[in-house]
């Protein structure tokens, strides 16, 4: 019988009392009788300290796994995921929120579970929290489910909430806006100048950043969008930027020939088209911040209208086309225009204005003679003229009109008669044309438009007047052939012959033709050589002359011939321009003979 150590469990030999291995010391025993060594109870065998501890760390394990198992499969299960899930969204837990959701197979980023987490506060409408009956809470919530998702350390089962994929269709007013949803860029799935589609991305009410950086404005807006579609289809939203293309359309509100035409906005100049049309400008901010200047450039220099504050997408622009230089000569030729009226209505002497068509000469000639024969005489002065040149229209062949007011003091009448000055105001229309022969502004016509005047005119500029007064002359100057004529048919003429003589003289210096002022003085006589050399000589010297104002003072016969006294005013016009009022007294010899008056010596 094989015996073993009790301390190290080895083999002994028989004939030994000790254990070869260990040494230890066995017990003798006495050998027992057959009978009782039949009848000896077996022992149950003992394990030594080691073997217990492998045991028991086996147990231990056993028992850990099988605890770790139960916990794993209900921790992964449907059931528990729900709850999870349900409690991560009341906590605002976004990390456990990302953990416990998939979109399309993959984890959803953190802006994607904020908006989850908004979507879940807005109420019973998108979410039913309640995980009591998980049939009734899968089947209740349409944007997501409980689905399998793989296996948890490889061993358990794991259940995630899988998320409908969701689609923004945003829609711009301009291309070019970039949006993002909780500030993170999303996949662009499909875009135009009008709309542009971002998705996929999970249910969520997310805050919507829309923003555009052009050449002419930065806009951005924020807003929030929801999108909780069970289908997956887009849901549409108008991206508001308070900005626009805006189109100008440009009227030219006188009429004068436009050479080109711009706006300044932002310190570049924009170009009408050929239309005068600016059309797709922008994208600009509509909240009157930008502003744009019109101009234009006429043959009379460059304008600049108001700017315009911009408010709206389409504007009809009345272009101020009526620069400074061309009204500074339409108001010198107007001023001029009405200082002559008085002074040629005076003396009824059409030949005084030196502004006016051929038309119009002839026109005040006619009215003159009947006048004339009417008896009837004018005195007065300019005191202002009111010119509205908001109203101005400019038509074909440079032929302008505006209307003007003129200021007089004067009285109309008989000869002989106390004149009585009193205020008159003449309403007119004046019309004028632009002579490139003499390169002056002509007035062609001043009709009177008492009835088209009213609240309508403004007068945008105000010109002041001499105020000198032109007192009425009973002997009008006459044409060159009523001179002709008169000098024969009335040789007794003195005063008009000689009145005649002063303004011809002028006139014929000014234009270096001595044959104007001919037909007054005596061929042969020594006015005539004067006369003739000083008109040559102040040609040359390029000296003009022009008469203020001519009377008779004194007539008286001597020796046949008649000796008549001048008072007269002239203005001495030098080359360089400066101009030198003079007045004068004359001593003319006039005589009469077959040809009629004439004139013969002065001093």
């Amino acid at each position: 019988m094989d015996k073993f150590c009790k301390e190290c469990g080895g083999s002994i030999t028989d004939s030994l009392n000790f254990c070869q291995h260990c040494g230890h010391k066995l017990e003798v025993t006495k050998e027992q009788p057959k009978e009782a060594a039949v009848n000896r109870v077996k022992q149950p065998r003992k394990y030594t300290k080691k073997q217990k501890i492998v045991m028991s760390s086996i147990a231990a394990l056993l028992i850990i796994f099988a605890g770790f198992y139960i916990w794993g499969k209900s921790y992964t299960s449907p059931e528990n995921t729900a709850e999870r899930f349900v409690t991560a969204l009341k906590d605002k837990d976004s990390k456990a929120v990302q953990d416990l959701t998939i979109l399309n197979g993959s984890s959803i980023s953190k802006a994607e579970a904020k908006a989850l987490i908004s979507l879940a506060k807005e109420g019973n409408d998108y979410f039913n929290l309640d995980t009591s009956n998980l049939a009734a809470f899968s089947t209740d919530n349409q944007l997501f489910n409980i689905s399998e998702n793989g296996k948890w350390l490889g061993i358990f089962t794991r259940y995630s909430v899988s998320l409908i994929p969701q689609y923004a269709a945003v829609n711009i007013p301009f291309d070019g806006v970039v949006s993002t949803f909780n500030g993170k860029d999303f996949p662009i799935v499909e875009s135009n100048e009008n709309q542009v589609v971002y998705g996929p991305m999970a249910p969520g009410s997310y805050k919507l950043n829309s923003s555009f950086s052009g050449e002419y404005t930065e806009v951005e807006s924020d807003e929030s969008i929801i999108l909780a579609d069970s289908y997956s289809d887009w849901v549409s939203h108008n991206v508001e930027l308070g900005a626009a293309y805006v189109t100008l359309e440009l009227f030219n509100n006188h009429g004068i020939p436009i050479k080109n035409a711009y706006i300044t906005l932002n310190k570049k100049k924009i170009p009408f088209d050929e239309n005068l049309m600016i059309e797709s400008l922008g994208p600009l901010t509509l909240d009157g911040s930008v502003k744009v200047t019109p101009n234009v450039e006429t043959d009379w220099g460059e304008v600049e209208s108001e700017s315009i504050a911009l408010e709206d997408t389409y504007y009809e622009i009345g272009a101020n086309t009526l620069s400074k230089t061309l009204m500074d000569e339409l108001s010198d030729a107007i001023l001029l225009y009405g200082e002559e009226y008085a002074k040629a209505n005076a003396s009824y002497d059409q030949s005084l204005f030196t502004n006016i068509t051929d038309d119009m000469r002839e026109t005040f000639q006619s009215n003159f003679d009947y006048y004339k024969g009417e008896g009837d005489y004018f005195s007065g002065q300019l005191d202002s003229i009111e010119v509205d040149f908001n109203d101005l229209r400019f038509d074909s062949d440079q032929h302008i009109s505006v209307p003007a007011k003129f200021y007089f003091t004067s009285a109309s009448h008989r000869e002989g008669e106390e004149v009585e000055l009193g205020e008159r105001i003449d309403h007119c229309n004046v019309e004028i044309v632009f002579d490139s022969s003499s390169n002056q502004w002509l007035i062609n016509s001043s009709y009177s438009v008492d009835s088209w005047f009213g609240d309508t005119f403004t007068a945008t500029k105000t010109l002041e007047g001499s105020q000198k007064l032109y007192n009425a002359s009973k002997t009008a100057v006459s044409t060159d052939d009523e001179v002709e004529a008169s000098s024969t048919a009335a040789g007794n003429d003195i005063e008009e012959v000689t009145l005649n003589y002063v303004y011809k003289l002028v006139e014929a210096i000014n234009a270096n033709d001595y044959e104007i002022v001919r037909p007054y003085i005596k061929d042969g006589s020594a006015l005539n050589k004067m006369q003739e050399e000083l008109v040559d000589r102040l040609y040359e010297s390029g000296m003009t002359q022009e008469v203020i104002d001519a009377s008779i003072f004194n007539i008286e016969q001597s020796d046949g011939k008649w000796i008549v006294t001048t008072i007269e005013t002239i203005n001495l016009i030098y080359e360089s321009g400066e101009v030198e009022t003079k007045d004068y007294s004359w001593d003319y010899t006039v005589e009469q003979n077959e040809d009629g008056t004439v004139l013969v010596d002065m001093e």
